[in-house]
């Protein structure tokens, strides 16, 4: 079977879509987790994450690398203290963060959002990156994360009245942005552009990453709040209320079903 990344034909081992790591504070003590879907209302239990036959061994310990750096960065993130991460601005809806592993940081991010498009599991139907897929593979390939106006990232976290919780993983459908840019040229006035951009997000150990779906390096994006090169980034905290709505998977949380296979994990663990 061939490797989606190095496209080797090898043996391939069962891959985490998401890592696992992620999915320490969603497990219970028999090492299950539950799947929760505004469409599938069919509630079973998940063991050990979802896998598939994805990639060889090698290009897993690749990943791998960089997967540890960033839960590293993001257990700091939740605890605003840290042996390697500077904090110069700590405010109850706002941290600055210095020193973050610019490289690193950034292919782990897309490494998760490449995976989310490649994998033919229906849970992760919501991820389809079209030419961008191959794009992101010659760049996890390289292994050198694309300049900060490329692909950029921004980082939101997560709380619970105030309190942040890591025990969360959620996924999003695309979302589409209209943006105008202007390339240079020798005419007057310079010719100006509109571009339809998608931005792809997902939920991990209580944080949600944003990555704007572009390469174009005439397009301007203003990166204040972005990942910078220098490991830099701004994040903000946001209730986790503010994401409950009707066409929210968090709508699901209060129902009868969803309560009873909680008790369940709950009863058998104990």
């Amino acid at each position: 079977m061939y490797c989606k990344l190095c496209l080797k034909n090898t043996d391939l081992r069962e891959s985490h879509i998401i890592p696992e790591t992620f999915y320490e504070e969603i497990y219970d003590n028999l090492h299950r987790m539950v799947f929760l879907s505004l469409k599938d209302t069919k509630l079973k239990f998940i063991q050990t994450g979802i896998k598939e036959k994805l990639l060889c061994h090698n290009c897993e310990q690749r990943f791998s690398r960089w997967e540890n750096f960033l839960k590293r960065d993001l257990v700091d993130f939740g605890n605003k203290k840290s042996k390697y991460l500077k904090f110069p601005i700590l405010e109850e809806n706002f941290i600055q963060v210095e020193g973050i592993r610019y490289n690193e940081f950034k292919l782990a991010i897309l490494s998760i959002l490449w995976r989310l498009s490649v994998s033919s599991h229906p849970y992760h139907c919501l991820y389809k990156l079209g030419i961008h897929e191959d794009k992101l593979r010659h760049i996890l390939l390289k292994g050198i994360a694309p300049d900060e106006s490329i692909y950029p990232i921004i980082v939101t976290r997560h709380e619970i009245e105030k309190e942040f919780d890591p025990g969360i993983i959620m996924q999003f459908p695309p979302k589409v942005v209209k943006k105008s840019f202007t390339i240079p040229s020798h005419t007057i006035p310079p010719k100006r552009f509109e571009q339809l951009l998608t931005i792809e997000a997902f939920t991990i150990w209580g944080h949600t990453f944003k990555i704007l779906i572009n390469d174009n390096i005439f397009m301007k994006v203003n990166l204040e709040n972005f990942l910078r090169k220098s490991g830099h980034l701004n994040i903000k905290a946001q209730e986790l209320i503010e994401f409950m709505s009707e066409d929210s998977v968090l709508s699901r949380i209060y129902d009868q079903d969803v309560n009873n296979i909680y008790e369940k994990m709950i009863d058998e663990s104990e």
